[in-house]
């Protein structure tokens, strides 16, 4: 009896949020048979014999898609990504809810160190950077700023080709504008990019999506279009009081998203009971 992690091995988002957990708690990882007493976690994917299981937690990430096994079986415990997403899945779910934030990739508590600002950087899937990127990159360089990015779509990307890619980089920009990327609510949305780059030390200008307001108000920098983007990334270029500001906060934020934290509330789980029923 204990904590069981079971993946969707297709999906990245899965494998960072159940393998390296299950790695850092020293517990089982998709083995190939289950106790029902076991206390099984399913990150974003779910098998034909989960509802008989004791306890069944179904992670379901960013993936809107999986609430449907919680209206099947209402006595199953549902993991939110954020307070945001908990608020969300309750409005659609009578399925007790637990929050569980997902941890950034810096393990080793690594900080940038740079002589200068110079390289700005976006790293995460090509769909969703939803910005022309050699208009960006013209436009940074204009100013004296290099811009480079890693899309890890590719699942054989692993934690330390993310964490190789933030040592390079002195400015972090995300861009997806809720608008345009409607294949999953944005309410489902974390901020893992934003804790990525501040535990770095890195910060980070970007679209406002409702999640990084919500988990990191203050600890970005708000831009909505291309001029605002450039005109932040110059700001941090030439103002070291404002870069060492912005970097200062997101690392400190950052620092509640550590791993050695986070496993700490997938413990817990342990040990609450189950819902009535089972």
């Amino acid at each position: 009896m204990g904590l069981v992690f079971v993946t969707n091995q297709k999906w990245a988002s899965s494998l960072i949020r159940g393998k390296q957990v299950a790695e850092r708690l020293n517990v089982p990882f998709n083995p190939d048979h289950l106790s029902l007493s076991d206390t099984a976690i399913l990150v974003k994917t779910w098998f034909e014999r989960a509802e008989r299981i004791k306890n069944v937690y179904l992670d379901i990430g960013d993936s809107e898609s999986f609430l449907q096994f919680g209206q099947q079986y209402p006595d199953i415990h549902i993991i939110a990504i954020t307070n945001l997403a908990k608020e969300y899945i309750s409005q659609k779910l009578d399925n007790d809810i637990v929050v569980i934030p997902e941890h950034h990739c810096n393990f080793e508590g690594i900080v940038r160190n740079r002589e200068a600002v110079m390289t700005a950087g976006y790293v995460g899937s090509k769909y969703n950077f939803t910005m022309n990127i050699n208009d960006l990159t013209e436009r940074l360089k204009a100013v004296g700023i290099n811009f480079i990015y890693l899309f890890v779509d590719d699942v054989s990307l692993g934690r330390e080709d993310i964490c190789n890619f933030y040592k390079q980089i002195d400015i972090q920009i995300t861009f997806r504008n809720i608008e345009t990327v409607s294949n999953i609510p944005s309410e489902l949305k974390n901020p893992l990019k934003l804790t990525n780059a501040g535990s770095f030390k890195i910060p980070t200008v970007g679209y406002p999506e409702p999640n990084y307001v919500r988990e990191m108000d203050g600890c970005f920098i708000p831009a909505e279009n291309l001029d605002k983007i450039v005109e932040a990334c110059l700001a941090l270029k030439e103002d070291e009081d404002m870069y060492k500001k912005y970097s200062e906060l997101a690392f400190t934020r950052a620092r509640h998203y550590h791993i050695d934290r986070i496993i700490k509330l997938y413990k817990v789980l342990e040990h609450r009971p189950a819902v009535a029923g089972k």
